[in-house]
């Protein structure tokens, strides 16, 4: 799940850093930001803070850019580094799962995500 040579442990780490990163921490962004649940919680901690609606847009926009980003990755592959299944693509199921909770889901824009996480789905852990 972390590559076998460095290149390939090297590539997955990448990746699994953008994930978190470039994909996971958009949707935190948006959602502590909107949420009427996190109303004077847009940070975690013990002290409170107002949220800012413009970081909420900013998430979704660093989210949808995300998404592209990682569509053209897997233009022409089946997995999203090292080609193996990695943490990379655990994190990404995981991600684009969450992103419904900001409203956002994959469509025609992303086609190879589409057909990444439909095989995905297939994946006899994924039904567990």
């Amino acid at each position: 799940m972390l590559g076998v040579t460095s290149l390939d442990k090297a590539e997955i780490a990448d990746w699994h850093w953008r994930i978190e990163f470039e994909g996971f921490m958009p949707i935190a962004e948006s959602f502590r930001n909107s949420s009427v649940a996190m109303l004077h919680r847009a940070l975690p901690g013990p002290v409170n803070y107002e949220q800012i609606p413009q970081l909420a847009e900013r998430g979704l926009s660093r989210l949808r850019q995300f998404l592209c980003d990682l569509d053209e990755q897997l233009r022409d592959r089946d997995f999203i580094a090292a080609e193996q299944l990695s943490i990379a693509d655990i994190a990404a199921v995981v991600t684009i799962d969450f992103a419904r909770i900001v409203k956002v889901r994959l469509d025609d824009r992303h086609p190879n995500l589409l057909r990444w996480r439909s095989a995905m789905a297939q994946r006899r852990a994924m039904s567990l």
